[in-house]
């Protein structure tokens, strides 16, 4: 970060005061808010390079609820959760809207930039890859659409990020623990929320296309896959 970088920091209980004098350290302004809902005052313009939020219940309206409202408006910024709990539900909620990454009280200076400095890279690296195509639908993260020849449905950043990864393992099958930690990153999930949102996302490419379809190897894992794709892995193997 440099002078110009701006830093957004909400927190209504002053509980952040030591994440903020490291942001200071590393030279960027920062705008302190008391409620998400004051983001409304502050020109799309200003562009921030980082937001973080201390969680709690607080705030106006719930927190993922917020989250997702920054991200439509800032979509390349990366937004971090400050928590006590990291079993909180709000939590998983706010990861789940589109939030980057959670840090704890115990968090230490070094790993505080370290993990700003990674949600930023995941972040530009997955905004340069913002339309996936994979058979005949196109994966749009940016406008939150799949797009095929049915039609066009909204999906949530869960389910985007679930078609991403599936699409780039080109019929190559992708092992549950894994997908659990690229879709839902440190937080523990069940088996039972992960076959929710495969549910979900089957019925989502039913209402795109007639050939792409998520589909399972028991013991092995899941893929994304197409008649091209399954022609290849037939003749690969």
């Amino acid at each position: 970060m440099n002078q110009e970088s701006v830093c957004i920091v909400i927190d209504s209980k002053d509980q952040l005061t030591t994440k903020v004098t490291m942001i200071e350290e590393i030279s960027a302004k920062i705008l302190l808010l008391n409620d998400p809902d004051q983001i409304n005052e502050i020109p799309s313009e200003k562009n921030p390079h980082l937001i973080l939020i201390q969680l709690h219940d607080s705030y106006r309206r719930p927190l993922y609820e917020s989250v997702s409202h920054l991200k439509e408006k800032w979509p390349t910024c990366p937004i971090l959760i400050h928590t006590t709990d990291t079993q909180n539900p709000h939590l998983l909620l706010s990861l789940a809207s589109g939030a980057d990454d959670f840090i704890t009280e115990t968090c230490e200076p070094d790993e505080f930039l370290a993990r700003v400095s990674a949600a930023a890279d995941r972040l530009h690296r997955k905004i340069s890859k913002q339309i996936v195509e994979y058979g005949d639908i196109v994966i749009d993260s940016r406008q939150k659409l799949v797009i095929g020849p049915k039609g066009k449905v909204l999906a949530s950043p869960i389910e985007l990020n679930l078609l991403n990864y599936l699409a780039a393992g080109e019929g190559e099958f992708v092992k549950k623990e894994a997908l659990k930690i690229h879709c839902w990153g440190q937080i523990k999930v069940t088996d039972n929320a992960l076959h929710r949102k495969l549910h979900a996302a089957r019925q989502l490419l039913k209402e795109v296309s007639d050939i792409v379809q998520i589909r399972t190897k028991y013991g092995v894992g899941f893929t994304l896959s197409d008649h091209q794709h399954q022609s290849i892995s037939r003749l690969a193997s």
